[in-house]
């Protein structure tokens, strides 16, 4: 058992620096996503919404192939904590699209108004994330 942990420990350390380079990555093209919402210019807004799904989509990609499943054999009792995560990387994404397709000129105002939500929520969730990690690594 303990060939295992070291296993799926050593597989979580390799992709830490990808991980922590795709959320740089991320709260860049935030910031990108935000000061064309401020300005008002509706096609800088689809395209770093267009941007920011593709990075989210690559992002919960590697958690949910090589991260998520590294934690379940580390902490078992985790698996509910998990399985929300990865329920969340659905609707953040359906939530990312709504915003995207709303981005006409007339609904300018609306979509404004969620990007701080929605950047809320995807702190939200990489906090928790880094707080399973932090506490399945610990257990070693």
């Amino acid at each position: 058992m303990d060939g295992m942990r070291t296993g799926l420990a050593h597989r979580l350390r390799r992709t830490e620096k990808q991980i922590v380079e795709q959320h740089r990555h991320i709260r860049e093209i935030g910031r990108e996503l935000d000061q064309a919402a401020e300005k008002g210019r509706s096609a800088d807004v689809r395209t770093w919404l267009h941007r920011l799904e593709e990075a989210l989509s690559a992002h919960f990609e590697l958690e949910e192939d090589v991260v998520f499943p590294a934690l379940h054999g580390l902490a078992p009792s985790q698996g509910d904590a998990l399985e929300g995560l990865v329920r969340e990387h659905g609707e953040l994404l359906v939530t990312l699209r709504h915003v995207r397709e709303a981005t006409s000129e007339a609904e300018q105002g609306d979509v404004s108004d969620e990007l701080p939500a929605l950047r809320d929520r995807l702190g939200d969730h990489e906090r928790r994330e880094e707080a399973l990690v932090k506490a399945a690594m610990s257990r070693g």
